[in-house]
């Protein structure tokens, strides 16, 4: 699969996570990380999608790993701590917070968060 080609299927995995689809999400983004592994792209939306399936602890390991590929997204750190705070981390999602407002100060997200 191109990077065209991941970039269109994990258009359709967020059109389906939007959706309320979640397994449909879930096959999609996993069809693209077959492809390539570390995109993360679709790690941060697999675990998007795996948080509104309940499936917290696997969203958490999925979260911390696309921050970790791509720590300039604020985005990724911001939803990495709403997911932080909603396991009763406190301190963690502070830190991601924080760290996603030393990525971008305007991020309003993480501000709000804070």
């Amino acid at each position: 699969m191109t990077a065209q080609g991941r970039s269109a299927t994990l258009a359709r995995a967020y059109a389906s996570m939007q959706q309320g689809r979640l397994p449909e999400a879930d096959a999609l983004c996993r069809s693209a990380l077959a492809a390539a592994p570390d995109d993360p792209d679709a790690l941060h939306l697999l675990g998007l999608v795996l948080k509104q399936a309940g499936r917290l602890g696997e969203a958490e390991d999925l979260l911390r790993r696309s921050t970790l590929l791509a720590p300039t997204r604020a985005e990724f750190h911001a939803n990495h701590a709403n997911l932080l705070r909603s396991l009763g981390r406190p301190r963690d999602a502070e830190l991601a917070y924080r760290t996603a407002l030393q990525v971008d100060p305007r991020f309003r997200p993480a501000r709000l968060g804070l």
